[in-house]
């Protein structure tokens, strides 16, 4: 977990509600995938739901994924870099693409008060 330093501090919140949606959709694809294939073999079992796959690889309550995902809580840092090493081995390109698009509108906020004029006292 080292590995990824202090970049979970950077991580804003909206980014991690849309990491938390990219890693839900690939599981949830996973698992229509083998739903299908157990359909077709003639066995059909209890559906199981993303968010408690998801919870269980992070090793959290399913309960705190549903409150990231309704924005009720924000996930900590240590949990960010659960998510971003889980959305990094489910979908690396659309990990890539939140984090570079958080990472402009950072530098575009930043920016502006960079840029700011002090006042003339």
């Amino acid at each position: 977990m080292e590995r990824y330093g202090d970049i979970a501090e950077y991580v804003s919140r909206p980014a991690r509600m849309q990491l938390v949606e990219l890693c839900l959709a690939v599981i949830e694809a996973q698992l229509e995938a083998e739903r299908e294939k157990q359909e077709k073999r003639g066995k059909v079992g209890r559906p199981i739901a993303a968010t408690s796959v998801l919870a269980e690889r992070m090793n959290v309550n399913t309960r705190t994924v549903n409150r990231w995902r309704k924005d009720v809580f924000q996930a900590k840092n240590i949990n960010a870099k659960l998510l971003l090493a889980t959305a990094l081995d489910l979908n690396v390109d659309g990990m890539k693409k939140i984090l570079r698009d958080d990472f402009n509108r950072h530098k575009q906020e930043l920016l502006y008060f960079i840029d700011i004029e002090e006042p003339e006292p």
